[in-house]
């Protein structure tokens, strides 16, 4: 969640590592993608032996495949202001196939999800929530800066659901609420909401939804409803471990459980925290906790890892606690997955190292 582009407004939290090293657990290398994904994450499809369909990147440029059209614009422009611009598929600095944004440089996606024939994605940009919008995840249309710095600070990681209930009682008819981090006071998970599919953004006016009270690095809260407990689940950062929060309204959070403190890699501080089921090929529901793990030598810049167990709506009990590392390469950091359309799960990540994080090329 650290500020993984130049930064413009109040200083930003220290970067990872900043807690200072830990004495590295046990390593072993993980699984290939290709190989987790054929064996235990049977519901995803692989593109280029990996399962990221849509990935972020660090670089400048566009998006989509080859002569499709994507807008530029400026921080704060509406939608009616973006003009669309075709991309050039000889531009050797723009991705075609993974997202780019529209100019300039950018970090962790946030608030991926797919509601009604559309999907958003929002990445960091300088403490920003830039949104991007697409009907396949290949073109995106850049839709601008969606949450901007306010009195609480910067609107740094998180993610975003579809409150179609209103069971926050924040939009009549459903809308979609963003958790996201703010950072006076110490960081923490804060609320916005959209009443008109993600075009404009209102705080909510009891934010934090919880509060820091002393914790170290406490972000990137990601939230997801758990049906077989009734209840909406968030796992968000502490620094070395993962906490996990229940709730029924989606702003009251009780505090369920910890994990992770005890078992994976701590050479550097834990963010961008994920937790979502898969099928395994006996068809029984495996649950997948993912982190990344900031910059130290043992990370070689930064790196991700995973744990595989079992989650009742409360606890996530890991089968095996040996580390296992997500990515062979060292550019998938900040991973965050969603459901699509039809109910397949899609993981994202940013394209990125934090030995070069801005040493990307760009198409400025």
């Amino acid at each position: 969640m650290n500020p993984r582009a130049p930064h413009k407004g109040p200083a930003p939290h220290p970067g990872p590592g900043a807690r200072g090293a830990q004495a590295p657990t046990s390593r072993r290398r993980g699984p290939s993608r290709r190989r987790l994904l054929e064996g235990l994450l049977g519901g995803a499809a692989v593109v280029g032996g990996g399962v990221v369909l849509a990935s972020c990147t660090g670089a400048g440029g566009g998006s989509g495949a080859s002569g499709s059209a994507s807008p530029t614009t400026k921080p704060g422009a509406t939608v009616a202001e973006l003009e669309p611009t075709v991309y050039d598929a000889s531009d050797p600095y723009r991705p075609l196939y993974h997202y780019s944004p529209a100019s300039g440089d950018m970090a962790d996606p946030n608030g991926l999800l797919a509601d009604d024939g559309t999907f958003h994605l929002f990445h960091q940009t300088w403490g920003t929530w830039v949104h991007a919008t697409s009907t396949d995840l290949m073109a995106w249309k850049d839709q601008g800066v969606a949450l901007e710095h306010d009195d609480l600070g910067q609107a740094m990681s998180g993610s975003a659901v579809v409150d179609a209930d209103n069971a926050s009682g924040l939009v009549e008819g459903g809308g979609i609420l963003a958790f996201y981090t703010s950072t006076v006071g110490g960081e923490a998970p804060s609320v916005a909401y959209s009443a008109d599919g993600g075009s404009t953004w209102q705080r909510y006016d009891g934010d934090p939804v919880i509060t820091n009270d002393g914790r170290t690095d406490f972000r990137d809260p990601k939230v997801f409803r758990h049906e077989d407990s009734g209840a909406w689940v968030m796992v968000i950062s502490a620094g070395d471990h993962v906490e996990i929060h229940r709730s029924t309204d989606l702003l009251t959070w009780e505090h369920a459980s910890d994990v992770g403190a005890d078992v994976g890699l701590h050479s550097a501080v834990w963010e961008c925290p994920d937790l979502f089921p898969l099928e395994d090929p006996s068809g029984a529901t495996r649950w997948l906790l993912h982190v990344s793990v900031g910059a130290s030598e043992e990370t070689e810049g930064s790196t991700a890892q995973h744990l595989l167990g079992d989650f009742d709506g409360t606890t996530f009990t890991p089968s095996d606690t040996t580390v296992q590392v997500t990515d062979a390469g060292q550019d998938f950091y900040a991973a965050q997955s969603f459901e699509n359309l039809s109910g397949r799960r899609v993981w994202m990540a940013w394209a990125g190292n934090w030995s070069y994080p801005y040493d990307l090329p760009t198409g400025d």
